[in-house]
This record gives C-alpha cells, sequence and structure tokens, in this order.
C-alpha cells in the first residue's frame, strides 16, 4: 500500500504542476486519472506548487485527504501535512501527520502513522515508516497487530520494525502486549503479513472459570481456497474434560454462503450444540435458505461461558424455505421445527410447521397488493392445523402531509385432528399526519398517527390453546400517537406519546417518554401506564411499552456522570423502585444500582463498583448483595 501511496502522491503532484488553473489539476497521466482539488493552490518563480486547505487527492484506486502540500519540481520532494488519510478501494487506509517523498525514487518517510494493510485485518503504526527501496520498508518505535481498536486483543511494540514486500515481518526488542500490558520479552519476531489469509495457528486462549478451572485453548486456521475456511480449537479445562471448538464459513461464487459451528466436550458422555445458516440461489432468483439449531445440554453455553456463540434463533430449530421473486409476483415455501412461545400460551411442545405463500404486488408502487398464505402445523401429540390467509392493503395518498392506508386480512382453518373450522378477520384504517418546519437556527418536525381496527374471535383449538395462532378475543382499537423533534442550535428536543383503547375488552394503554439535551447536559424521562397488563393488540403500529412504570434519568457528558431513578409497578410483579449512578473522575470511575421492594418496604439488591482505567486495563473491586442478602 505505501508503494501505492507514493506513486499516487506523485502523481497528484505532476498532475498539481501541469494544471492550467492554479485552483483545481484535473489531468490524466499514463492510464490512471489524478485529480487534486484545495481551498487554495499557488505556483511560485522558483517552481513550488503549493495547495492548502482541505486538499483531496482522488485516482490510482485511492482518495487522499490532508490539510496542506507542496511539491518542489526542481528537487522533486513531495510534502504533505496535516490529517493526512488514504483510503484504498479495497479497504486498505493510512493515516499520518506528516509524509515526505521523493517522487524520482519513490522513497521518503511517514511522520505518526498508521497502516491497514487489509480492512480490519494486518495494520502497523509507528513514528518513523520509510520506505527504503523497491520492497523493503521500516518501522521506527512501532507497533503491530491483526485486532481492531484502539486497545487490541493482542499486539507486538518493538524499538525497529522491518516489512518485505515478500509478506514477512521482522521486529526486533519486541514486547508481546494483551490489552496492552507487557506479558513477555523478545529480541527477535519474525511474522507474516501477507495480505492472503494463511493457514496456522493462531495466538492461543487462556482463561479461567470457577466451574471449569484452567482453560487453554489452541485454534488452527485452515484455509479452503479463496471463499472458504475451517478453525478447529481443542479447548482443555483442569476441572473439565477436553472439548472441541469448530467453524466452518464458506462464500459462493454466484452469491450467498454459510457459517456452521458447534461444539463438543467429553466424548465418553457427549455434550453438543450445533449452529449453522446457509443461503444460496438454485437457479437464478430461486433460493433456498436455511437454519440449523441443535443441542443435547441446553445449558451449554451457560457452563462455558459466554464466549461460546450459542446462536439459538430463538423459537425456531431447524427452517428452511425456497423462495423466488420477480417483481410483481413472490413465490415461497418453507418447512420449520419449533417451539411454540405464543401470547396466550407458554410451552416447551415441539411442533412441525409447514407454509407456503403466493403474492401479486405491488400492481402500483404503494397502491395496491395481495398475499395468500398456506399453513399447516403439526404437534407432538398428532395435533394438527391448517390456515389459509389472503390479505390485501391500500395506500392513499392524501393532501399536502396528509396519507392513509387500508388493510384487510381474512384467515380460515379447516376442521383437523386437534383443532377445529373456524376463521378471523381484521380491518384497519390509519391516517397519517406528518409537518416539518424550518426555523432559524433549526427545524422542528411533528408527526401524528390515527388508526382504528377491528378483529374477530376465533378459536382454532380443539382442547387448550397451544401456540398464538389457536385463539384470540375480539377486539375494537383505537391508536392516537405523536411525536415531536426540534433541533436549535446547541438544544435538542424529543417528545412523544400514545395511547392505545381497547373498547371491546375495556383494557388500555397510555405512555410516553422525552429526551432534552444541551451539551454537555442531558434530560431523559418516560412514563408508561398499563392498569390491565393484558391488552391483546390485533395490530402493531409502533414499539409501545407493556408495563407500567416510570425512570427519570439527568447526566453530564454521558460518560461522566450519570444518575437515573424509575420504578416498575406492573401487575403481578413487585413494586420496584430502582436507582443507579454513575460517575467519572479522570481514570476513576464510581457505579452502582440498587432496587427498593415498595410491597415488602425493604432493599431487595444494590451493588457498587469502584474501578480505575489504564490505556487498555481496568482494576475494580465490585460489592455486590442480593435479596438473600449474600455477598
Amino acid at each position: 500500500m505505501i508503494r501505492r501511496l507514493l506513486i499516487a502522491a506523485a502523481m497528484a503532484a505532476l498532475a498539481a504542476a501541469y494544471s492550467p488553473t492554479p485552483s483545481l489539476a484535473d489531468e490524466g497521466t499514463g492510464d490512471q486519472e489524478i485529480r487534486i482539488r484545495a481551498e487554495s493552490m499557488s505556483a511560485s518563480p522558483a517552481g513550488v506548487i503549493e495547495a492548502s486547505g482541505n486538499v483531496v487527492v482522488t485516482g490510482a484506486g485511492m482518495t487522499l485527504t490532508a490539510d496542506h502540500m507542496s511539491y518542489d519540481q526542481g528537487s522533486g520532494l513531495l510534502r504533505m501535512w496535516g490529517n493526512i488519510t488514504v483510503v484504498e478501494e479495497d479497504g486498505a487506509r493510512l493515516t499520518a501527520e506528516s509524509i515526505e517523498v521523493d517522487v524520482r525514487t519513490l522513497t521518503g518517510g511517514i511522520s505518526q502513522g498508521e497502516v491497514w494493510l487489509t480492512e480490519g485485518g494486518f495494520r502497523f503504526r509507528g513514528e518513523d515508516i520509510r520506505r527504503l527501496s523497491e520492497d523493503r520498508y521500516t518501522v521506527g518505535k512501532g507497533m503491530f497487530t491483526t485486532c481492531p481498536g484502539e486497545c487490541p486483543d493482542w499486539s507486538v511494540t518493538a524499538s525497529n520494525i522491518t516489512i518485505r514486500r515478500e509478506g514477512y515481518l521482522t521486529a526486533r526488542k519486541a514486547a508481546f502486549r494483551i490489552k496492552g500490558v507487557p506479558v513477555f520479552y523478545t529480541p527477535y519476531i519474525f511474522y507474516p503479513a501477507k495480505l492472503e489469509r494463511q493457514t496456522g495457528f493462531l495466538l492461543p486462549d487462556i482463561g479461567y472459570a470457577s466451574d471449569t478451572g484452567l482453560e487453554i485453548a489452541l485454534p488452527f486456521y485452515l484455509t479452503l481456497g479463496p471463499h472458504a475456511d475451517y478453525t478447529v480449537t481443542p479447548r482443555f479445562f483442569t476441572e473439565d474434560d477436553t472439548g472441541l471448538d469448530n467453524e466452518f464459513r464458506y462464500r459462493l461464487a454466484y452469491g450467498g454462503g454459510g457459517d456452521w459451528s458447534g461444539f463438543i466436550i467429553d466424548l465418553d458422555d457427549p455434550r453438543y450444540y450445533l449452529a449453522g445458516s446457509h443461503a444460496g440461489a438454485l437457479i437464478p432468483e430461486v433460493w433456498l435458505r436455511g437454519r440449523w439449531y441443535d443441542a443435547n445440554d441446553p445449558d451449554l453455553s451457560l457452563d462455558f461461558g459466554q464466549d461460546y456463540h450459542q446462536r439459538y434463533p430463538g423459537a425456531v430449530n431447524r427452517h428452511l424455505t425456497v423462495d423466488a421473486d420477480k417483481g410483481a409476483l413472490w413465490l415461497g415455501a418453507g418447512v420449520s421445527e419449533l417451539v411454540p412461545d405464543g401470547r396466550f400460551v407458554r410451552t416447551t411442545e415441539t411442533l412441525e410447521r409447514r407454509s407456503a405463500t403466493a403474492g401479486i404486488g405491488p400492481l402500483y408502487a404503494g397502491i395496491l397488493g395481495g398475499e395468500v398464505a398456506v399453513d399447516y402445523t403439526r404437534f407432538e401429540e398428532d395435533g394438527q392445523r391448517y390456515t389459509v390467509t389472503p390479505s390485501a392493503s391500500i395506500s392513499l395518498p392524501g393532501p399536502g402531509p396528509l396519507a392513509g392506508r387500508v388493510r384487510g386480512e381474512w384467515t380460515w382453518s379447516g376442521e383437523t385432528e386437534g383443532s377445529r373450522e373456524d376463521s378471523y378477520s381484521l380491518v384497519s384504517l390509519e391516517e397519517r399526519l406528518a409537518l416539518d418546519r424550518p426555523l432559524a437556527d433549526g427545524r422542528h418536525r411533528l408527526d401524528f398517527l390515527l388508526q382504528a381496527a377491528w378483529s374477530s374471535p376465533f378459536d382454532f383449538s380443539d382442547g387448550a390453546p397451544r401456540d398464538a395462532y389457536d385463539a384470540g378475543l375480539e377486539s375494537r382499537l383505537l391508536v392516537g400517537e405523536f411525536r415531536s423533534r426540534l433541533r436549535a442550535g446547541r438544544l435538542q428536543w424529543d417528545l412523544r406519546g400514545g395511547y392505545w383503547k381497547d373498547y371491546e375488552n375495556d383494557e388500555s394503554i397510555h405512555y410516553g417518554d422525552t429526551v432534552l439535551r444541551r451539551e454537555p447536559w442531558y434530560l431523559k424521562g418516560s412514563l408508561n401506564q398499563d392498569p390491565e397488563y393484558g391488552l391483546v393488540l390485533p395490530v402493531s403500529v409502533s414499539a409501545a411499552p407493556v408495563t407500567e412504570g416510570w425512570s427519570l434519568t439527568a447526566g453530564y457528558e454521558s460518560d461522566r456522570l450519570e444518575v437515573e431513578v424509575g420504578q416498575d409497578a406492573s401487575e403481578g410483579s413487585a413494586d420496584i423502585l430502582s436507582a443507579s449512578y454513575r460517575a467519572l473522575f479522570w481514570s476513576l470511575t464510581l457505579s452502582g444500582d440498587a432496587q427498593y421492594d415498595l410491597d415488602a418496604d425493604d432493599l431487595s439488591a444494590d451493588r457498587v463498583t469502584l474501578a480505575y482505567r489504564g490505556s487498555c486495563w481496568q482494576v475494580g473491586l465490585t460489592r455486590d448483595r442480593n435479596q438473600d442478602r449474600t455477598d
């Protein structure tokens, strides 16, 4: 990348030198077009060209920005300084404070620079980066790593680093660091710094947990061509058996790909999980998609910590679909194995569901659309149900800021084993009003929503409801919501409120929240009231809260000082008053929270943490008490 940078910079200088105007250069050099823009450009009689103010150079597959640029045509010396950033099309990136290069030999140096060879991949930085020859670079007082962020998981710092064009790096007087903390010193390191993926061992991982004891992981990475790789990681535990972690990833040349992972421990009495996903085109515009999750020990991830990817996809254990989309026509069919987890019942019964959908629309963009869906469900107890659901919607553009929509849906279920014949219908109408007004130093936007919906009662089950699709009450719902957003200079104020009322079942929700911010201070508040706690909404237009309570948060610069108090008085749960706080004093942080049970008139839990944070590490002391008063 450094060589391409120097070539591009030299071409930019030549383009600037032969520009017909002092403010913009736009010349072709070879087969690469280099453009340079700046707030001001000038040329002296001695042949020195200077550009200042938001200098932007584009061409040679990269974009370069800097505050200043100077080029001496006599000596061939090119200098750039001030907030230099270079971004290549492939994601490679460089930042520096200054660059000085001889455009005739393409040798020179970069001061206070950092180079990303690939996006999110290998990177190094140093006080002085120099290109000595065609294939050799040196970095003085530098660091290299493959981890992102200012505090990488691992890094190596050295007094002198040499990078050769064939893709290898050597470092002398080097210190290996974890989160910035030096772990061991070595006089010499030899490391592959190639852009291509390399087969080999990755850095080991060491940890400790009270249940499993000391853990040592030795990952091995195997490249399987340009579009696939496999990582296998033996994990050794002093208080448990040896486990094996696996991950297989692949990308398909014509689109799509997959990611599969699994973990197994104790081969005599194995505990394991397997999770994965796949998406690929069978033929153009016809896709096969699938997800899989299987585990014989549901607590496996909890037993071994959060480093393991459980990847549990909610209620779906296994899912496979085939879908096609031709714009105005779409088709789909799928089969799933899932656990019912609906609004009316919580159960662990496994069911299998097969569904197919077909639709035509939108015939006119945003005006008319329709869909027909067929769903077949089979439970573990041999009960089954199938449904057919046609639906249609019409958008009604209104004058000015008004817009409306009418939607209808009808579902019919035939009589089958474990189910009964019944139907369900839903009709909703909504009207929206959006007002946007510019202010002298800002803007104010106000949105209103009014929606009415009616749904009929239904019962698709001969016995007790088994999931959310089995039974529902008749409802007549009215929804009103507003939102105000004000921006005026340093002041920002967001205010939202809403009211949901089911007149058929006499249930309601009303809520509101607000955020007032004027840097560096801010104030947040919310109030949610759900006296009945159980409102079943047949149609959803926004995320309304379903718990009763309030909260108030005040803060200063977000991280430095924050205090929050709130109350949760939801029906069926204890009336809890909670408070949390956080204060930052230089590198020392004091934080904590407490919950007070108003029903029992007693403190139910509290936690206090005092922590000191370094540049890449933190040490802290936490005192935690739960309701049983155990520390």
